[in-house]
């Protein structure tokens, strides 16, 4: 089975299976042009789509307000947020909003269930379980490990992470890991330990921003260990995207 993943931007993906659209942590944040070939979607791109649309908390660069645009022409439209965003749109239907919290399991429909767990940040992380794919997605789940920070706070952000992925179970078909270059030479640890402790078949670096260079930096760092056929590095500037089989 193929999916196609598309860059939006940061930490912003569009993700298409055979019977659904998935839209994770989309911000608009200045695009050039509309539509989701330069990475910020129109309402009409979305029609006669199954979508659901994910938000891991309420940091404007993981959420923006006009996701709730998005279902206006979806055959069925679901918004999974995070319990911190706090949305309630007047135009859309209570019963098409899910508010999630860490260590919840929720079954949208048959072929759709998703399991949500912590954060070293704010919000939830997903795993959602869909047309036979298992997806990722970590929000701001990542081993932050700032130069400011004591060796004592260092620690706790480390094992904090560590503790939180090793909760997921079984394999992952494609995991979207943070890989923040303001962390230096820790930019990588999130990606490493991810790929090292988890059945992970295709690992997509997220929560770059505008710098184009760190998913094939990560790709380098990583390919001593034996992990660089499994990172997607073709994804680094909005609206591009790949198909993976998995």
């Amino acid at each position: 089975m193929k999916l196609e993943i598309t860059l939006l931007h940061h930490s912003g993906f569009l993700v298409k299976t055979p019977k659904h659209v998935l839209v994770f942590d989309y911000w608009r944040h200045m695009p050039q042009y509309e539509g989701i070939d330069y990475g910020a979607p129109t309402p009409k791109e979305f029609k006669g789509e199954d979508l659901l649309v994910f938000v891991s908390h309420r940091h404007p660069d993981h959420y923006d307000p006009l996701i709730f645009s998005f279902g206006e022409h979806a055959k069925k439209a679901r918004w999974i947020l995070s319990s911190d965003v706090n949305a309630k749109p007047e135009d859309t239907s209570p019963s098409a909003i899910y508010e999630v919290s860490p260590g919840e399991s929720h079954n949208l429909v048959d072929d759709c269930r998703i399991l949500t767990y912590g954060s070293t940040d704010a919000g939830v992380s997903f795993l959602v379980e869909i047309d036979g794919a298992r997806i990722l997605h970590c929000g701001d789940l990542n081993w932050w490990h700032w130069g400011q920070d004591s060796v004592e706070e260092q620690k706790k952000e480390e094992e904090s992470f560590k503790s939180e992925l090793d909760k997921i179970e079984g394999k992952i078909d494609v995991a979207f890991v943070p890989v923040d270059p303001r962390l230096g030479e820790a930019f990588s640890w999130a990606a490493a330990y991810a790929l090292e402790s988890k059945d992970i078949v295709w690992l997509v670096p997220m929560h770059f921003g505008d710098d184009i260079s760190v998913p094939n930096r990560l790709a380098m760092d990583l390919g001593l260990g034996g992990y660089k056929e499994k990172i997607v590095t073709c994804l680094v500037k909005r609206g591009e995207s790949t198909a993976v089989e998995i």
